[in-house]
């Protein structure tokens, strides 16, 4: 038996030896593609600089050495093992250098078959008492669990991109401002104890990001036994005069609070003493938790009752949900790896897809300088502008484009003016436009499925022309596959954060001029509470050297756009609001 056990150790063996030489090749083929797009950004951002790239060509360079020689090299017995490491089951016992508490296999084999077969049937469904692990030990340490199997939610290579952009003064947080009218029976206390209530049909509302064990793969999203709605949920004053003005100076100073990554990341925030007896409620949101579409399924689930919409069960599950044991995650992650593995010409077609979002395998030119590219401070400043929606999709359908045209149309002419009021010319706007990958989500399917497509659009000439050459521009551009420019910029990013190198570039670059992103929201007026929402008010986000962004959300037949900007950067803030009110009522005409 023992022999027969030595057999099936150095089958074993081999076969690990073949997954080793599979994984160092796919290493070996991340190496070189992160590194070409990091020369890639040196070439972009400055040629005749430092080659910053040789930190990490050179780094992950011994590392990728130290790999192959483990693979190729180190020497072997004729079983396919490192002598000097691995002995094979049962010989360290005979030696005498068995560590203390192991234990010969065929011993163990015995003992089982002296259990209780109630007791056997329980350790095959892989009963035992809970072992905890902890992400600062030595990898991905296997023990026995009563926990039951739950799949494995990781964080999408998009969540990961969000997560490792939020290096900047200000927090990476989205979300919208809900202005509510007064109803019958209405109060703000009814209003929290229902929020509380709805926020259980929104699994990940309670859920708290987790990072995996070293070797487990990603980072992964689990429910956060001490949940409690009071860190979450608060009631905040207007000051006077209480205005749409001063609910948008609350909702910024909201934003720009850091969400603790020890919980849940998001927040309610009721805000009272609003001219005329309205209410605010201030929704934020950390931009790794859900994109623009994950955030209208939210606000589905939290509103009183959607026509069309399937009533959620928020004891569907129990709470918590137990979070899934290492070996679980270890098996998830190496199941992904061999997955991609054998699936490598989807992962270049992907790359492929993603350089054509992005606008091309060729390095983009850098912008000339403009004072739209500075590098932004902690403070954010609101500003909001409505339109009719009728009026701007009629005029995006007269010119063979869509809402989203005569958007970038009047955003670009606005930032024209704003320029040419600083005695700066501008003939072409760089905008970096979301693509996201579905059209709907559900509170069960949040996250983020969204890339980035930056296109150069027209600023000069009057709003119909400019809104016939930007619908032709953006038919051009979009892909077969949306969203795939995130699985390439995912590890570049996530790569340069630590070192802080992202956050240099991002202060630095001079690809785009601004975000815009733009939304369909509910076509009938909601109501929360009983109480009438009367507007639902977009909070963007920006990072980096873009001193301003664009938020759009269509709701209840009318389109406001939110502009932020930082103060600091921008004083000049009004003339960009009325150019953009401007651009946009001329589509009425």
């Amino acid at each position: 038996m023992v022999n027969d056990t030595l057999e099936q150790a150095s089958r074993d063996a081999a076969v690990q030896h073949l997954k080793k030489r599979r994984d160092f090749r796919g290493h070996l083929l991340v190496y070189a593609l992160v590194n070409a797009f990091l020369v890639a950004i040196w070439a972009v951002t400055g040629i005749h600089g430092f080659f910053w790239p040789v930190f990490p060509i050179a780094g992950w360079g011994i590392g990728v050495v130290m790999n192959a020689w483990d693979v190729y090299w180190r020497p072997r017995d004729h079983r396919g093992r490192h002598p000097a490491r691995d002995k094979p089951p049962g010989q360290a016992r005979l030696s005498g250098t068995e560590p203390a508490g192991a234990e010969d296999p065929t011993a163990r084999q015995a003992s089982r078959r002296q259990l209780p077969p109630g007791r056997r049937a329980g350790l095959a469904r892989g009963g035992g008492p809970p072992a905890a692990w902890s992400t600062s030990g030595g990898g991905c340490a296997m023990g026995r669990s009563t926990a039951a199997r739950v799949p494995v939610d990781r964080a999408s290579p998009a969540d990961l991109m969000q997560l490792a952009a939020d290096v900047g003064p200000a927090p990476m947080n989205v979300g919208a401002v809900l202005v509510l009218g007064t109803g019958p029976g209405f109060s703000v206390v009814e209003a929290q104890r229902l929020l509380g209530e709805r926020v259980h049909a929104v699994p990940r509302l309670r859920q708290r990001l987790r990072r995996a064990p070293p070797g487990c793969g990603r980072p992964f999203w689990a429910d956060d036994p001490a949940f409690d709605l009071r860190h979450h949920v608060r009631l905040l004053s207007c000051p006077p005069p209480g205005d749409e003005q001063a609910l948008l100076e609350a909702a910024a100073a909201v934003t720009r609070e850091p969400l603790p990554r020890s919980r849940p990341l998001w927040s309610a925030t009721f805000v009272t003493g609003l001219a005329g007896g309205s209410t605010g409620l201030v929704i934020v949101m950390n931009h790794v938790l859900a994109d623009g579409i994950g955030g209208l399924a939210v606000l589905a689930r939290l509103v009183d009752e959607v026509p069309g919409l399937a009533p959620g069960n928020p004891e569907a599950a129990g709470f918590p949900v137990p979070a899934p044991r290492a070996r679980t995650l270890a098996a998830d992650a190496w199941a992904g790896r061999v997955h991609r593995l054998t699936h490598l010409p989807r992962s270049v077609r992907t790359i492929r897809q993603g350089l054509a979002e992005l606008g091309g395998a060729r390095p983009p030119r850098r912008l000339p300088p403009t004072s739209l590219n500075l590098p932004t401070g902690p403070r954010r400043q609101l500003d909001v502008v409505a339109a009719d929606l009728a009026a701007i999709r009629e005029l995006g359908h007269a010119h063979s484009g869509t809402v989203n045209d005569v958007i970038l149309a009047a955003v670009a002419g606005a930032l024209r003016a704003l320029l040419a009021g600083r005695g700066e010319e501008l003939d072409l706007v760089t905008i970096s436009v979301p693509v996201s990958a579905r059209q709907a989500a559900t509170g069960g399917q949040l996250g983020n499925q969204v890339g980035v497509m930056p296109v150069a659009l027209p600023a000069s000439g009057d709003l119909a022309a400019r809104v016939t050459r930007i619908a032709a521009i953006t038919r051009q551009r979009k892909t077969a596959a949306r969203a795939a420019s995130a699985a390439l910029l995912g590890p570049p990013f996530r790569l340069l954060a630590p070192t802080g190198l992202l956050r240099w570039f991002f202060d630095r670059q001079r690809l785009i001029h601004t975000f815009a992103t733009n939304l369909r929201g509910p076509a009938e007026p909601l109501t929360f509470a009983g109480a009438p929402v009367r507007a639902v008010i977009p909070i963007p986000t920006t990072t980096g050297n873009v001193t301003i962004a664009f938020g759009v959300l269509s709701y209840a037949g009318m389109l406001r756009i939110t502009v932020l900007s930082d103060p600091s950067r921008v004083p000049d803030v009004a003339v960009l609001t009325a150019a953009l009110r401007r651009e946009l009522a001329s589509a009425a005409c």
